[in-house]
């Protein structure tokens, strides 16, 4: 791969123009958020009185949802033959797309170089019309003046952040949705970029199949909704096809609001084009029929069309389309070719792939250090990437070294972060989730602010690919929950039902975010419940004793000051292996019945909704959250 590395380094040397490439800016992890109390709010909710055998009688009305909601919501154009109304579509070929599929993931060289050979015809009609668009003065000779590309890249930062407000929005929100504010066009679009860009886990709020947020989205940009109108803009009708299309992967249904958005009186702006491209991206790694470049040049003869002229972000997104590494070489080239500035977001794109042409982290920072120009240690982002490179890369025998490199740096808690997704997904170190917990506990408190941390750390526990006893690795994923519900500012708040079935929010938000894994070690502790002495819930609160061996646990560690070596825990803790075998068809009923559990929840919701009316639903649900009065 030396052809590849060549044109990053040409790359490079055009980069390090942009006079912020070497600014630490650390991104926000979660809206400021107080510490709840110890006592938990308990909520009484009534039962639904749909029973399961209701649920299965009402089926088909439920079939189909989420395309009834978007016909519900397009059906104000008076389009009648959108692809969404058509019931006569041919059956897509999925046999087809899944050997597109395979053939485009497959990374033996042979087949690679067979797929550039296939694409490279379309690919370069693409670059053409992209130069063809570009405009001038981002690919004139008088761009190999250092100030004019410094000036450039400034404008372009300048105008790729005018409309994003990333300095107040959250990665994670984990309390309800805020009330609306005072609307005016500005603060409507600050409150639609908050629901856009935060994933809002609190009852899963930010879901596609049953989160509110969809709901208030589709709700407030409906063309018939005249409440909203005078606030609605090109900006979030943006946001809406950035959060449909990309975030939710409604790729269809995201072109069509280009319709509803041109209805409502707005034309598409650069940010609509980019948004548009931003699908490519998704749509280059998933099973398809279709040329993502063919795709692209859709978008990039609308944006001709409408006279839109892009900018290099167009160019970034394009190139994160790009799953071939020779039609990335030819992209890399033909910004060589015309003198195109490098953002520093391409710029880092272009790290990733070079991180992926070595194993030697210190390779990696000669490159960033010579080519590039970069201050890393000054700049968290590059930072980060060199820990999580060396984190990934680290044989069993350089973990201590990986800490000392570490412990000598500035770190923040994404510093964190990607240490332990680099650990998590190393092929070559073992017990790597005691080694978490390890490193968890020999860190200052004031880095446990990323859910992220909490994400891998507990999916990496959970695996407890060793087989220790499950009462002490239970007794640690506890530890770790109390945590994240005291360090995150976790809503400690119980529903509670007719039934005296109970439901804690932290808990159930803390599902949400590590994934799967915590559902399948909850099967393995349900088995291991019905064959050996009970135990408590995940969900369960510590008790004070319990809570007092969980911090002398972790201050035993912190003072034995030797966090590479899980064995501190091992026999704190007397680790022994469980005795009892968790069959893994007991798993999988377990996960089965979790997921018919979430359908019917899901589908009550869902007859509630269609019975009431979808809009007369949300504005209730609206009102009896709090988000309107």
């Amino acid at each position: 791969m030396n052809f590849i590395k060549d044109a990053i380094t040409r790359v490079g040397r055009s980069a390090r123009q942009l006079e912020s490439f070497t600014s630490s800016q650390k991104g926000n992890v979660l809206l400021p958020t107080s510490k709840e109390d110890s006592t938990p709010r308990v909520i009484h909710k009534p039962n639904r009185n749909l029973t399961n055998a209701d649920l299965h009688k009402f089926r088909p009305l439920v079939k189909g949802y989420q395309r009834k909601v978007y016909q519900d919501f397009l059906e104000p154009l008076g389009i009648s033959n959108l692809k969404v109304f058509n019931n006569d579509l041919p059956k897509y070929n999925s046999d087809l797309a899944k050997i597109v599929w395979v053939r485009k993931t497959n990374q033996d060289t042979v087949n690679v170089f067979n797929n550039f050979l296939e694409d490279r015809i379309i690919f370069n009609q693409m670059m053409d019309l992209l130069i063809d668009i570009t405009p001038e003065y981002l690919k004139s000779d008088e761009v190999n003046n250092d100030q004019t590309i410094t000036r450039i890249l400034k404008q372009q930062d300048h105008q790729d952040r005018m409309n994003k407000f990333s300095d107040i929005t959250p990665r994670y929100h984990f309390h309800e949705i805020p009330p609306m504010p005072l609307l005016d066009a500005e603060s409507f679009q600050k409150y639609i970029y908050f629901l856009t860009h935060s994933k809002i886990l609190y009852k899963n709020s930010s879901s596609l199949q049953n989160g509110l947020v969809s709901d208030i989205l589709l709700h407030t940009h409906k063309i018939t909704n005249t409440k909203y109108q005078p606030f609605r803009s090109v900006y979030t009708y943006n946001d809406l096809i950035k959060f449909f299309g990309y975030d939710k992967n409604q790729s269809s249904f995201a072109r069509e609001l280009l319709l509803v958005m041109n209805k409502d009186g707005h034309k598409p702006n650069i940010d609509t084009i980019n948004n548009l491209l931003k699908l490519c991206q998704t749509h280059s790694k998933i099973r398809s029929i279709s040329n993502t470049y063919q795709i692209i040049i859709k978008y990039l003869k609308l944006s001709k069309s409408l006279n839109i002229e892009i900018n290099l972000t167009t160019w970034s997104r394009i190139y994160d389309s790009i799953n071939n590494i020779f039609l990335k070489e030819l992209f890399i080239n033909k910004i060589i070719s015309i003198n195109l500035p490098i953002s520093k977001n391409l710029s880092i794109r272009i790290l990733d792939d070079y991180m992926e042409t070595t194993k030697d982290t210190n390779e990696l920072i000669t490159f960033i250090e010579n080519d590039l120009q970069v201050e890393w240690r000054q700049d968290s982002k590059f930072l980060n990437k060199i820990i999580y490179h060396k984190a990934i890369n680290a044989t069993q025998d350089q973990l201590h070294e990986l800490w000392s490199f570490v412990s000598a740096c500035e770190i923040d808690s994404f510093s964190i972060k990607y240490l332990f997704e680099g650990i998590i997904k190393n092929k070559q170190i073992s017990n790597k989730d005691l080694l978490l917990v390890s490193l968890y506990s020999n860190i200052n408190d004031n880095l446990y602010d990323n859910p992220d941390i909490y994400k891998f750390i507990i999916s990496g526990v959970c695996e407890n690919k060793d087989n220790y006893s499950y009462n002490k690795i239970a007794f640690i994923l506890r530890g770790l929950i109390h945590d994240a519900t005291h360090y995150l500012g976790l809503p400690q708040e119980v529903t509670k039902y007719e039934t005296n079935k109970s439901v804690s929010e932290n808990f159930k938000i803390l599902k949400r975010l590590v994934g799967f894994k915590l559902t399948k070690f909850e099967g393995k502790l349900a088995y291991y419940n019905r064959k050996g002495s009970p135990l408590l819930s995940l969900s369960a609160s510590l008790s004070m004793e319990e809570r007092n061996l969980w911090i002398g646990l972790k201050a035993h560690i912190k003072q034995k000051n030797n966090p590479m070596d899980p064995k501190e825990i091992i026999d704190h803790l007397q680790l022994e292996p469980c005795t009892v075998l968790v069959p893994q068809d007991q798993i999988i009923k377990y996960e089965q019945y979790q997921n018919r559990k979430t359908a019917n929840a899901r589908n009550r919701d869902r007859l509630y909704k269609l019975q009431q009316g979808i809009d007369n639903y949300t504005v209730q649900q609206m009102t009896e959250r709090g988000i309107i009065v």
